[in-house]
């Protein structure tokens, strides 16, 4: 019944009822990333081609690729001790972008913790070029939200 009722919603996959418009119109992309610097980095640059080719400003692009860069360097250092992955999730829309990064690990919230220190310079810079920053803690997994 339910799969019936979705194909009747426009823009919703199958079963869960999401709006899945954004990631089929290439304004939306989801990927999960190993704990280690190098495959960090290597997202970074990644998310730099996926900004350019959404329509990101190139200031847009610069602040999500440094977020997405210091954000999951510290939490996979501090709560997950660089083991296992996280999930990042970018979305464009008309008015600026989100950066969603979703781990398990510690609880850890960077957001809250960052102070005038060097280990906390690149969370600062983030949280004053962002619009908003945002963290969660629900079910285990640590969620830190960046609009930009």
């Amino acid at each position: 019944m339910a799969a019936l009722y979705s194909r009747r919603q426009k823009g919703k996959a199958d079963l869960y009822l999401l709006d899945d418009t954004a990631l089929r119109e290439g304004k939306s992309i989801n990927f999960t990333v190993a704990c280690d610097t190098e495959a960090i980095c290597g997202a970074s640059e990644r998310i730099t081609e996926f900004c350019e080719a959404s329509g990101f400003d190139a200031e847009q692009t610069m602040t999500i690729s440094l977020a997405l860069e210091e954000l999951m360097v510290i939490t996979a250092e501090k709560s997950m001790d660089n083991q296992g992955s996280m999930d990042v999730r970018i979305l464009k829309l008309p008015e600026g972008g989100i950066l969603r990064i979703r781990s398990e690990g510690r609880h850890y919230n960077p957001l809250e913790l960052a102070d005038d220190s060097l280990e906390y310079l690149g969370v600062n810079m983030i949280m004053q070029m962002a619009k908003k920053t945002e963290y969660q803690s629900v079910l285990g997994l640590n969620t830190l939200v960046v609009h930009i």
